[in-house]
């Protein structure tokens, strides 16, 4: 399924809560325990959303971190989709006998 539309970065969702809360960068890095670059790579989209940042945004807003790795699978996924890259994967012929569910 190719979306028409790149799905929100969850770093967007997470400036969301910085303007909510009125915390700065650096402010949201303490209460996470992380450095006040990986909050603003997040929010700029240089990085992608790890297992363990989504632990930690999970634990700070008392959701799941599936939810939050979700969000960053269906970006990842958008933009190999939209890249020169999938010409290659397009190429492969399937297994007449491995199916998986």
């Amino acid at each position: 399924m190719h979306l028409t539309n790149r799905p929100p970065h969850p770093g967007e969702y997470l400036q969301e809560i910085l303007t909510e809360e009125g915390l700065t960068q650096q402010e949201l890095a303490n209460r996470l325990g992380v450095e006040r670059k990986t909050v603003h790579n997040l929010l700029k989209e240089k990085s992608s959303l790890t297992v363990e940042m989504s632990e930690r945004i999970a634990k700070y807003t008392r959701s799941d971190p599936a939810v939050w790795l979700r969000l960053q699978i269906a970006v990842d996924i958008y933009d190999f989709e939209n890249s020169d890259r999938i010409e290659a994967i397009e190429q492969i012929q399937p297994s007449p006998k491995v199916m998986v569910a």
